[in-house]
């Protein structure tokens, strides 16, 4: 038995199999992404796995700032870093791949609370202080932007992670920083981008003692190339087209926001999945669901939309050349056709299959050459577009509505008409016997402005990139699934119900008049028990508060935290400053946060690195069930860096229930942190001096 599954389920091994072991540079940024869970994933990461794929290579991953890393290359310490730009003078001292990874912009970031510093008046950079990576070609490039613009400032190059120029950027240590446009500010949107001050392709480079790994490896770029030849289009698109400068505006943008105001969005009102009204006569569909992401979807600006019905497409298009609303949606059209309409198409926001529905008796093959008659509704421009361009030899009729051309099909009064693949659920397509047959096509779907509306056709456009596909998709499945029906929808196929429910109705008002005196007095039994919850939610948290204040009296941090959930809340936050944040990076006081990710930015900020498996062990929560199984409360003594000095901190974790329900196991926990520096030191010194007494008595 065990040879039999062996044979057929052999042990794993790794994904690259067993060839060579390369050491490559790991530094935490879009291109190398470390998630709670300890997975790796990334630009750069993705890449080294597909070369894996035709090397046979085995990664060792060397953590490290760019720029340390670098300089380990030159060394020899490691064999591989990704995101390195061409120059002559580094040939000399790496090999480059021949083929790019992609291409970056670089640009000057400012803190945004920086007034001092202004795009509209670049003389405001004199004089001041800019960070740039060493070893890096943003220098290079800055310097050169600084010449051709007649800026003198004073550049400091710097090996620190781009989190900790960022912090200095924020105490005012530094007045600028110049990075990649695809740096991500998770610090509350301290940082913003100024100016893009040049850009450039950029490369995996090896090490020059290992051209049998270069050979290997322009080998398997080219083949990646010959399998995919939009790999580097779509790494982007995967982690830089979203994060980054990309996700932010123009000041252009933003001034015409403020200017602005509210955005008004036009749609037909019966476009389901897309958009539609429900039966309370608000929007529903995907078109809300999307406002609300591109709402927030700018990390310097928030979008205001309100949204119109209209009867149909044509009349939505209609309003828009009026003057009446800034923009339609969904369209698509061609550019002659938006060109002959007066309007500009945005960048596509989602995109979806297009099948022709045909009667069952007749089984054509569909292609572009198909001389075919197609039902179509003259007031929806987006589907008489994709006929033309697709079925160029078919003829067009002209249909009102969607139910007509259901009808002209049935009828044999047409071949077919088109729908997306969202709509073949529908249930109005039930009622006709009919097939949907894929046209092998697909239809893209954007929002339309006024030609003379440029800063509005920039702000939509730039807000299609930053809403995530996966999102709209997953939006247009539950409304076409019946997560919500058009009032038009219900009508028609409930019209006997409806019927029925209105007599109910009439039924049901003589008998509210009785049960009125009920309904009253429940509510005032209601009101009584919220009133008793919320005596009871205090006097918990009165025993909360009291519990947390016994056992970290001398904590300067203190957190409950849900083991099961991976979910913590700060209850005490004060530094030995006084201000109100915590140990933990950007966490406040009442904040929320998850557990295992914002220790782990801690552990990794502050904590020594002999240190850092340590801590990272205590914290584990089976680790914290095992010692918390008898007692109710254990601590941890490590090393930590703060501004360049060594202090000696604790950690103490404290069971929530103070022991009492040892039947199960421990979910909920207390964590404080202390400074114990100074008893730390004093016990080591006694320590020594017993020590070197016994040395001295037993001499």
């Amino acid at each position: 038995m065990l040879s039999f599954f062996m044979l057929f389920f052999p042990a794993p091994t790794s994904a690259q199999g067993d060839g060579k072991v390369v050491r490559v540079g790991w530094y935490e940024s879009p291109f190398n992404l470390t998630d709670r869970f300890g997975r790796r994933s990334g630009y750069a990461y993705d890449y080294q796995q597909k070369v894996a794929a035709y090397t046979g290579w085995t990664y060792e991953f060397v953590n490290g700032t760019w720029p340390e890393l670098y300089d380990m290359l030159r060394a020899g310490q490691i064999d591989l870093l990704s995101d390195v730009s061409y120059t002559p003078e580094r040939t000399a001292e790496m090999l480059f791949s021949n083929a790019p990874m992609g291409a970056e912009v670089y640009v000057l970031f400012v803190a945004s609370s920086n007034a001092d510093i202004s795009i509209q008046n670049l003389a405001t950079l004199n004089g001041k202080k800019f960070g740039v990576n060493k070893n890096g070609i943003q220098a290079r490039m800055f310097r050169d932007w600084m010449t051709a613009n007649g800026i003198t400032a004073q550049l400091i190059e710097m090996t620190e992670s781009e989190a900790a120029a960022m912090k200095m950027l924020e105490t005012g240590a530094l007045d600028g920083y110049v990075t990649l446009d695809s740096f991500e500010d998770t610090n509350n949107r301290a940082c913003v981008p100024l100016v893009k001050i040049g850009q450039s392709e950029y490369f995996f480079v090896v090490n020059k003692n290992r051209p049998d790994l270069l050979n290997e490896l322009n080998a398997a770029m080219n083949k990646i190339n010959d399998e995919n030849r939009f790999f580097n289009n779509q790494m982007y698109d995967k982690y830089l087209k979203r994060s980054g400068t990309n996700a932010f505006i123009s000041t252009d943008g933003v001034n015409w926001l403020a200017q602005h105001g509210t955005i008004r969005v036009g749609y037909p009102d019966d476009y389901t999945p897309f958009c539609t009204r429900s039966m309370t006569g608000d929007i529903t569909g995907a078109l809300k669901d999307y406002l609300t992401l591109a709402a927030k979807s700018m990390k310097n600006a928030t979008l205001d939309f309100k949204t119109q019905a209209y009867p149909t497409l044509r009349d939505a298009l209609t309003a828009l050349n009026n003057g009446e609303i800034d923009c339609v949606f969904p369209i698509h059209l061609s550019a002659f056709d938006a060109d002959n309409l007066n309007v500009m198409v945005t960048n596509p926001f989602v995109q979806t299959e297009i099948y022709m529905l045909m009667r069952k008796d007749v089984q054509p093959t569909i292609s572009a050459d198909s001389d075919m008659v197609i039902a179509v509704d003259e007031n929806n421009s987006n589907d008489i577009t994709f006929v033309r361009d697709h079925f160029p030899n078919s003829t067009l009729l002209n249909c009102k509505g969607i139910d007509e051309c259901l009808s002209a099909v049935e009828s044999s009064r047409a071949d077919g008409l088109i729908i997306n693949n969202y709509q073949v659920t529908q249930p109005r397509f039930n009622d006709y016997n009919l097939y949907a047959l894929t046209t092998g096509s697909a239809m893209d779907f954007s929002f339309a402005v006024r030609k003379s509306d440029h800063a509005l056709y920039y702000v939509l456009s730039k807000s299609a990139n930053l809403v995530p596909n996966a999102a709209i998709h997953s939006a247009l499945t539950e409304y076409s699934t019946g997560r919500q029906f058009s009032l038009t929808d219900f009508l028609r196929n409930h019209i006997f119900l409806v019927l029925v429910s209105m007599m109910v109705i009439a039924l049901l008002g003589v008998l509210g008049v009785h049960r009125k005196a009920k309904r009253k007095e429940q509510e005032l039994k209601d009101r009584m028990a919220i009133q008793n919850q919320k005596l009871e939610n205090e006097r918990r948290m009165h025993e909360v508060d009291s519990m947390i204040s016994a056992v970290a009296a001398d904590y300067r941090s203190v957190y409950s935290v849900d083991l099961v959930r991976d979910e913590g809340l700060c209850y005490r936050a004060k530094t030995n400053s006084g201000n109100a944040m915590s140990d933990l990076p950007d966490v406040k006081k009442g904040d929320w946060f998850p557990f295992r990710e914002k220790f782990m930015q801690y552990v990794n900020t502050y904590v020594a690195e002999p240190d850092r498996a340590g801590v990272l062990k205590f914290i584990e929560p089976e680790n914290i069930r095992a010692k918390l199984a008898h007692e109710i409360m254990t601590a941890h003594r490590y090393r930590t860096i703060r501004d360049g000095e060594e202090h000696y901190e604790m950690l103490r974790i404290v069971d929530f229930n103070l022991g009492q329900n040892r039947k199960n196991a421990v979910d909920r926990i207390s964590i404080g942190f202390a400074e114990v520096d100074s008893e730390t030191r004093e016990l080591m010194e006694r320590n020594r001096a017993l020590t070197e007494a016994l040395k001295k008595a037993t001499a």
